[in-house]
């Protein structure tokens, strides 16, 4: 079996597929995808037959190459004191037609679309 993706570079034991032996040879990870919420860390897995690297080796013994990751939570709002409406932008009308759910206009109109209704 194998750990988790940490660790140098290693060959794994040699595993016998067919008449030749197998050895995978596994890169450190990657970093992950993500800097919050879910991502991937992947590793490059090279499978050999002797001293040829080969395609197609037998997934169910191959070691894993990717591996989710979840580092921390992505802020869902700036904070309180970076919040204001972007100058510019006709907030008021924004609110009015409702477009505060909007990614977009919930940035540029952060201060306003966090008001209570009037």
């Amino acid at each position: 079996t194998e750990a988790a993706l940490g660790g140098p570079p290693v060959p794994s034991p040699p595993l016998l597929s067919g008449e030749h032996e197998v050895t995978f040879v596994l890169s450190l990870p990657h970093e992950c995808t993500k800097t919050c919420g879910v991502g991937m860390r992947m590793r490059d897995v090279k499978c050999y037959k002797g001293i040829d690297i080969v395609r197609g080796c037998d997934p169910p013994v191959k070691p894993v190459g990717r591996q989710a990751c979840d580092l921390q939570p992505c802020p869902t709002e700036p904070p309180d004191d970076s919040c204001q409406d972007q100058p510019g932008t006709n907030c008021a009308l924004v609110i009015k037609v409702n477009l505060c759910s909007h990614w977009y206009y919930s940035k540029v109109c952060c201060h306003s679309c966090r008001l209570p209704c009037p």
